[in-house]
């Protein structure tokens, strides 16, 4: 039998009286008035007033000369046997004057927990009212997503009609009912609340975790869980087993850590070796770290010498640990180095250990001298409605989005980096901001990755660098935000698929390439001859 918990409801009216007689007038020039004359089969209903109350809502039900709008939610916690649920139920009735009819829409979503068994469920039942065409979704013990978190975004969809002090005590008090009924103990109490239901899942599940469980929700997914049982259920040891990755210091630094970066860490110990990363009080930096390591040939690390790593090592630890070089500018010198020596510059040699002026100018000249191998010229194409939703300011700062071999050598030349290496990259966008105008030098150089994941595409801004690939300064910071959501509106839009690039082959021939994404979400060109890019 079921028992509420909790039940809290909302509801919403509004009704919309239009004139029963629309005005009809002619321009000189004798064609209608386009503010009064539509060509649809029902005219235009002029608006004449309206009210918010529910009794006139039912009055005027079957009044055509009334546009009405209902909406309602309902949050609800119930408790059966061994079960306990979190639902929130929103729906809509909407009728437009001149009709009789309604458009109707059922949703709910629902956090479900089996105190049983200890598994966790998330899921939800869309356009409910359709048998056929509803759309439903359920996943199990999937933390990735974070359910407790996800849930309470939609109680927030609910609730928009509250204040925010109002809404954070009521959301509170929902979700203090629901975890209550979990872990009702003052130690769990003190944690955030997606933090206590996942560690509700393992304590129930008999999962070892470190102090600082919550920054491994993301990676727990079907593949750890197979794991978990070959590693005696630790997930330090399940997360070093599936990364192909060992020793006492690695360890002992994913319990002290505060932000797991996987990636950096394996480029370390695969680039470096196990024992100059484990001599060095670097690991538990490589793994606070937030920058992404850019990928290169399984063979890049066999064109240095041991002496020309030992330098790369000095320059990559001063980047990491004293933040004075960005890691993707330290990385794109190894690219560079690397392709030069592809290229048949044996002679070429890896003189940098430290970051100075010296660095740039060796980073601008290895630049140059690999354009000298490029053959043609290059065009990313992007969707037309870029250029309308980027043609304004931001506070007198122009976003100018680069296309052409000649954006980026203008660019590289003004601001003394190596952006035009980058037109062939399929992933990155660059943005120019530039203060005052369109012509201005005074410019921040910006990159935004494209990429899919969840089946979503997302534009992550992964470089902002000012002159000889300097930090900004902070006040630039809510310029460049606003710019951020520029972006992810121009990917999120209907219209957006993905982009294309032309090359102008140095014999005049011509060739187009559109871009599609792998089955990892990263994008790629599609035709073979134009991936042929540095």
């Amino acid at each position: 039998m079921k028992e509420v918990l909790f039940r809290y409801e909302t509801e919403s009216h509004q009704t919309v009286f239009h004139n029963d007689r629309s005005l009809i007038t002619l321009s000189k020039d004798n064609h209608y008035d386009d503010e009064f004359y539509s060509k649809s089969k029902l005219g235009r209903f002029n608006h004449k007033h309206s009210s918010n109350t529910k009794e006139t809502y039912i009055e005027n039900y079957g009044n055509k000369l009334c546009s009405l709008v209902k909406t309602y939610s309902t949050i609800v916690i119930e408790k059966q046997e061994n079960k306990i649920s979190l639902k929130v139920f929103m729906g809509f009735r909407k009728r437009r004057a001149g009709v009789s009819w309604f458009t109707v829409g059922k949703y709910v979503d629902f956090l479900t927990v089996n105190k049983k068994y200890g598994d966790v469920y998330l899921g939800f039942l869309h356009d409910y009212q359709k048998k056929k065409k509803c759309k439903k979704k359920l996943s199990k013990n999937f933390f990735i997503e974070e359910p407790a978190l996800i849930i309470m975004r939609k109680i927030r969809v609910c609730l928009t009609n509250l204040k925010e002090d109002e809404f954070k005590a009521l959301t509170d008090n929902i979700m203090d009912v629901f975890m209550n009924e979990l872990d009702n103990s003052n130690e769990s109490k003190s944690l955030s609340y997606p933090e206590r239901l996942t560690k509700y899942y393992m304590d129930r599940k008999g999962i070892k975790y470190p102090n600082n469980f919550s920054i491994f929700i993301r990676f727990i997914d079907k593949n750890f869980k197979k794991l978990l049982k070959k590693n005696n259920n630790k997930i330090v040891d399940t997360l070093m087993s599936m990364n192909e990755l060992k020793g006492k210091k690695i360890k002992k630094a994913f319990h002290e850590c505060s932000h797991v970066n996987f990636s950096l860490l394996k480029f370390a110990v695969n680039f470096f070796g196990e024992d100059w990363i484990n001599q060095d009080d670097i690991i538990i930096h490589l793994l606070n770290t937030y920058t992404d390591y850019v990928s290169f040939e399984d063979d890049a690390k066999e064109y240095f010498t041991h002496e020309e790593k030992k330098k790369i090592y000095t320059l990559f630890k001063s980047a990491v640990i004293n933040h004075d070089l960005g890691l993707y500018t330290f990385f794109d010198h190894i690219d560079l180095y690397v392709k030069l020596k592809r290229f048949g510059e044996t002679d070429l040699k890896w003189t940098i250990k430290e970051y100075s002026d010296s660095f740039h100018r060796e980073h601008m000249d290895w630049t140059d001298r690999l354009q000298y191998y490029v053959r043609g010229t290059y065009k990313r194409c992007y969707p037309g409605y870029f250029d309308k939703v980027l043609s304004e300011d931001i506070n007198g700062y122009y976003p100018y989005l680069l296309t052409t071999s000649k954006d980026y050598n203008d660019e590289s030349n003004v601001q003394s980096n190596c952006v035009k290496s980058y037109i062939g990259r399929v992933s990155s966008m660059i943005i120019s901001l530039r203060k005052g105008g369109y012509d201005s030098d005074n410019r921040v150089t910006i990159e935004y990755r494209i990429e899919k994941q969840f089946d979503e595409i997302s534009a992550h801004r992964v470089q902002t660098l000012g002159k000889f690939n300097q930090r900004i300064c902070d006040e630039l910071e809510k310029i460049i935000c606003i710019l951020d959501q520029k972006v992810l509106s121009l990917i999120k839009d209907d219209r957006f698929e993905t982009f294309g690039i032309e090359k102008t082959c140095a014999n005049g021939i011509h060739l187009y390439s559109e871009s599609g994404f792998s089955e990892n979400g990263k994008l790629f060109w599609t035709y073979n001859k134009v991936t042929n890019f540095v």
